[in-house]
């Protein structure tokens, strides 16, 4: 016996649409509430920073980046724990880029990436000054 279940299937989908957008707003308020304040491109690079770093020096270096980077320590250890796990799961989102912070290749300094890329284009120029 065949069963179709287009029809119910397109139903639990608009269904789905309509309350991501009836909750979008109400989302997007809760994250800015609490991002607000929240350096999160310093926290990556200083959690690059620490990952460079040998296992056993990671908490004493969290400390000390977090002081000279004006972060919040516990902010910045829990980034650095987020990466740690990241590195063991294929599947996590930060897997990539922890794994390369961690093999020390990560350009990440106390002055930010440098020499990771090349300017092709140059948009802060005008048209006619690009080269």
């Amino acid at each position: 016996m065949r069963v179709d279940h287009a029809a119910h299937n397109a139903a639990v989908a608009a269904d789905l649409v309509a309350l991501r957008k009836n909750a979008a707003p109400s989302v997007a308020a809760a994250l800015a509430e609490a991002a607000a304040g929240v350096r999160f491109g310093d926290l990556l690079s200083a959690t690059a920073e620490v990952m460079k770093r040998k296992p056993a020096e990671r908490v004493a270096a969290v400390a000390a980046v977090a002081k000279d980077r004006r972060l919040d320590a516990t902010a910045l250890a829990a980034w650095a724990d987020l990466a740690v796990v990241a590195t063991k799961d294929p599947a996590d989102p930060l897997y990539a880029w922890a794994t390369w912070c961690e093999s020390g290749r990560c350009p990440a300094s106390s002055t930010g990436p440098v020499g990771v890329c090349d300017v092709v284009i140059d948009f802060a120029k005008p048209p006619r000054d690009r080269t």
